[in-house]
């Protein structure tokens, strides 16, 4: 019976083969016709298993890419990697949580205490995680991308495993930008020798007719941000005790609308020589009979004078 059964399948798998015109080439190399309708049967066992699949995986209502796996927006490790995917323990979880209410859109950079980014994320929410930092110390700085107003942290010490830093965000963080339009400028003062960062006094200078005034002045633990205005000429100036000045006044620079431009103003320290020896400044003074004297007076080199 199983003789009669085989006989049956061999003779209708060779009449197949014949129909496909195969047969020839299973005569050729001496295959068994079986195999034919067993590679069909394989074929469309594959066919129904890639129709049943689903088309796409299902689209990511989170705003992926904000550091946080959330799934009850949908995210996870396929339709999401950069937020679930398994990542490196080897560093430190900083968060930071923006105090106050966030009306618009953001962006939050983490910078290292060489002034490099380590990492920026941007959205609408009070919370912004940063898995895996491996620096010591850290400074935030948060910019509202629409009006250009910023808020930054001091420099942070990355003492445990979870970090918190707070910022509270100004009064009118969120206002509509009035005329003129505001653009951003991030100072970093270094060492020029060691590249480590330097506190310093900075001050930005606006040209006007050929002039520069100062329109604002602020002390930095070696990394700042600046709002000014957009379309202008400013220029630099870092001072740090027993280093030279750094100066831009020969060399303005003009930032459009939106734009944030990074300074690097690396200081050269002052020898000892040059810090004992001392200059001479000429100083003009009036009397009081309106007669103008000028003369020379030594003075100690301070700040690169």
């Amino acid at each position: 019976m199983l003789d009669n059964l085989w006989e049956k399948i061999d003779d209708a798998s060779w009449k197949l083969a014949a129909g496909l015109h195969l047969d020839s080439i299973l005569e050729r190399y001496n295959l068994p016709p079986i195999i034919l309708p067993i590679a069909i049967i394989v074929v469309i066992i594959a066919l129904l298993l890639l129709l049943s699949a689903p088309a796409s995986y299902p689209s990511v209502s989170g705003p992926c890419g904000d550091g946080s796996c959330d799934a009850t927006k949908g995210e996870d490790i396929i339709s999401c990697p950069a937020d679930c995917a398994p990542r490196s323990t080897g560093g430190r979880s900083v968060t930071v949580e923006l105090i106050g209410d966030v009306r618009g859109e953001v962006r939050v950079t983490l910078y290292d205490s060489d002034a490099n980014e380590i990492e920026s994320l941007e959205g609408s929410k009070s919370t912004y995680t940063f898995p895996n930092v491996n620096a010591q110390r850290v400074k935030v700085i948060v910019l509202n991308t629409k009006n250009m107003e910023h808020v930054s942290s001091d420099f942070v010490n990355l003492d445990s495993a979870t970090i918190t830093i707070p910022l509270v965000l100004p009064r009118g963080f969120f206002d509509e930008q009035v005329a003129p339009p505001k653009a951003s400028i991030l100072v970093s003062v270094r060492d020029a020798i060691t590249g480590s960062p330097i506190p310093a006094r900075v001050s930005i200078l606006v040209s006007q007719s050929g002039y520069f005034s100062v329109i604002t002045s602020e002390d930095i633990d070696g990394l700042g941000s600046f709002q000014v205005d957009s379309n202008q000429w400013y220029s630099i100036v870092a001072e740090a005790d027993n280093y030279r000045t750094y100066d831009t006044k020969n060399n303005p620079i003009q930032i459009a609308a939106g734009d944030e431009r990074t300074i690097e103003a690396l200081l050269e320290p002052l020898t000892e020589q040059q810090l004992t020896q001392p200059s001479q400044v000429q100083v003009c003074v009036v009397d009081e009979a309106g007669v103008y004297v000028a003369g020379n007076v030594d003075v100690q080199t301070l700040g690169g004078l």
